[in-house]
């Protein structure tokens, strides 16, 4: 900056230079600002001397925005993904001129697309512009939520469902809660109910089948006390029995407790695994 702000602001109030000439220099201030990209001192200037960006600056403004969004464009001194959201957060602090929200969610549109979930829940917590999509956008939003659940990323189902403000269709939550019971995964269940508030509605078939599956772990050793020993880890098993149930509110058959019942020590007869 060739000239400092305190100048051209005393400059202004003198008679020999008018409002008009005071405003169109600063104007030309703001376009060199944004060509260095000095937020600081554009924030300055604008506090300092209480004129605003005119149209040409604040449609370079908006074009300087559509650089920092673009993901896929090199940005010299700016190219990591915080960094771009940093300085355009500066840049609307300072400038008071805000992202066009068309652009913003015409970028969640793309990321949802490139399934890059990391950047656009960073989009939303840097500009708080919250998605609108459209019936299209949704549907691929319901797979996303799928594919979430059914590599058990919760993480990522719960920020996505934060950012979005839509949960996933109740026919896949369900779903996934079934499978999970087949599996004998009491926790996970718990879990996306916790994140979803969707009910668990599951099948007499699966959660039995969840019993068998911690039988078949206990058969194939995996409660074993720690990876060098053969001593059954009771007290892990029994906990793992009362938590399915629990969490199920399905009792295992009389079946499968004739086959758990005599593992356990005398001395913990006296504890019912049901």
């Amino acid at each position: 900056m060739n000239i400092s702000v305190t100048t051209l602001w005393t400059m202004g109030k003198q008679n020999s230079v008018g409002r008009d000439n005071i405003e169109y220099r600063i104007q030309n201030v703001y376009a060199s600002l944004l060509r260095i990209n000095d937020w600081i001192a554009f924030g300055i200037l604008r506090e300092e001397t209480a004129i605003k960006p005119d149209r040409e600056i604040t449609l370079q403004i908006h074009q300087k925005y559509a650089r920092y969004l673009d993901f896929d464009q090199d940005l010299k001194g700016s190219n990591n993904l915080e960094e771009r959201l940093r300085e355009l957060n500066a840049w609307h602090e300072t400038t008071r001129i805000k992202p066009a929200t068309a652009t913003i969610e015409a970028k969640y549109s793309v990321l949802l697309h490139n399934h890059d979930f990391g950047t656009l829940i960073a989009l939303y917590n840097s500009t708080n512009v919250r998605p609108r999509f459209a019936s299209e956008d949704r549907q691929r939003l319901q797979k996303e939520y799928t594919m979430l659940l059914g590599n058990d990323w919760f993480d990522e189902l719960r920020e996505l469902q934060r950012v979005t403000g839509i949960k996933p269709d109740r026919r896949i939550v369900q779903r996934e809660y079934n499978r999970m019971a087949r599996e004998g995964d009491s926790s996970s269940i718990k879990t996306i109910a916790g994140i979803t508030h969707i009910t668990p509605e599951l099948s007499e078939t699966s959660v039995q089948k969840g019993y068998a599956t911690i039988l078949l772990h206990l058969n194939r050793g995996n409660y074993r006390q720690n990876y060098f020993s053969c001593s059954l880890d009771r007290r892990r098993l029994k906990r793992d029995i009362r938590r399915f149930r629990r969490i199920t509110g399905i009792d295992p058959t009389e079946e499968f407790l004739q086959e758990v019942y005599p593992l356990f020590a005398k001395e913990d007869l006296t504890i019912d695994p049901r």
